[in-house]
């Protein structure tokens, strides 16, 4: 939702900018013939709200939104790794927290 992130939902897609999810997605073949023709008519300006949905599903069904989660958590545990093997300070508690909390949505 637009509170939860700070934006208009499905706003990078209509500007033509293609986030990790939907990469992913058109790294699977099914999953680009799937989402290709979305992407046409986004490039023509026809999206309509329930063209967002269809693709969501599509990024869902192809495994674009669980593969972004699946990068996210990988750089959640090497920074977590990397804040562990720094010295002790007051500031590490922190991070750390911060780090927890930009892999949860």
């Amino acid at each position: 939702s637009r509170t939860l992130i700070g934006k208009n939902t499905h706003q990078d897609v209509r500007e033509g900018i293609y986030t990790l999810p939907i990469l992913l997605t058109l790294e699977n073949p099914a999953g680009r013939q799937a989402l290709s023709p979305y992407l046409k008519r986004n490039r023509e300006g026809d999206l309509s709200d329930n063209d967002m949905q269809q693709i969501y599903a599509i990024l869902t069904a192809y495994d674009g939104i669980l593969g972004a989660w699946e990068y996210i958590h990988n750089y959640q545990k090497q920074a977590d790794s990397i804040l562990n093997s720094l010295p002790p300070a007051d500031v590490l508690p922190q991070l750390k927290s911060l780090i927890r909390k930009l892999g949860t949505a």
